[in-house]
């Protein structure tokens, strides 16, 4: 019996400030999405990520913030602050 599963294509959806232009190669098993934040930039960003509201930017949008600064006092890691992943956990 085969099992098949339909690939989501979100291309042309938008998730907040991210509009997705196409496929991107995975990262690891999960599938990623290559996104145009309407500030310009592009990002690959995993379709989890996307569907939850976890990413909806390049990283540019919080308050008094421009494109690329990260908030003081916090921890960034390829635009990943690490101190709400760990209150997360």
């Amino acid at each position: 019996m085969s099992h098949s599963t339909k690939k989501l294509d979100l291309t042309g959806q938008r998730f907040r400030h991210l509009t997705v232009l196409e496929p991107a190669e995975n990262i690891g098993n999960r599938t990623a999405w290559l996104c145009r934040c309407d500030c310009g930039r592009k990002r690959v960003v995993k379709t989890y990520h996307l569907r939850s509201g976890h990413t909806g930017s390049c990283g540019c949008q919080g308050p008094s913030r421009k494109p690329g600064e990260d908030l003081p006092g916090l921890t960034y890691v390829d635009g990943t602050c690490v101190e709400m992943l760990r209150a997360k956990t």
